[in-house]
């Protein structure tokens, strides 16, 4: 994927969205060679593996639809957010106190794949090393989160509480005006 595609949906993203315009991201292409296991990969500044320390960093190593790509760049972004956004802090709090047992259930389904990767997952090389609740807590609630406005989960997973916590947490990142 050409760098200039990527820097264009980025931009559309924070024009969007411009409290992620504030997170102070970068974005890049990757080497898709370099064994991340998925199609782009968030890097927080202090990461030992961020190819730019000391900067927030959403490396892409694939070609991504614009319209798509530019949904996975917020979802990759709300990674930085749970680090230094309070008003996200928050939503997040909201949002994981509001989950159903069949939601915790998933996740903890999920997370036993990641652990124990069948031959031929993207991640087969990669298996998740961190325990659950770390896992859960760095990528797994901002996928949930994420996953109604990427489209990644039905909207039907989500209680109509959920959807107003998401809805009022996208209406934050549009306007800026906290909750």
């Amino acid at each position: 994927m050409p760098d200039d595609k990527l820097q264009r949906a980025w931009a559309k993203v924070q024009k969007k969205f411009p409290v992620i315009a504030e997170y102070g991201i970068e974005t890049r292409m990757g080497d898709p060679s370099g064994g991340h296991g998925g199609g782009l990969e968030f890097f927080p500044p202090d990461e030992t593996m961020n190819p730019s320390p000391g900067t927030p960093l959403i490396e892409v190593y694939e070609d991504i639809p614009e319209d798509k790509l530019e949904k996975i760049l917020v979802l990759e972004a709300l990674h930085y957010g749970s680090i230094i956004d309070p008003n996200y802090q928050e939503f997040r709090g909201r949002f994981e106190r509001s989950m159903t047992p069949k939601q915790k259930e998933m996740s903890h389904r999920r997370f036993e794949r990641f652990s124990n990767p069948r031959p031929g997952d993207p991640w087969e090389n990669h298996p998740e090393t961190r325990g659950f609740r770390q896992w859960f807590e760095i990528s797994e609630l901002d996928q949930l989160i994420g996953g109604l406005h990427t489209g990644n989960w039905p909207s039907d997973s989500y209680s109509e509480f959920q959807k107003g916590i998401m809805g009022d947490f996208m209406s934050y990142l549009r306007s800026g005006k906290e909750p």
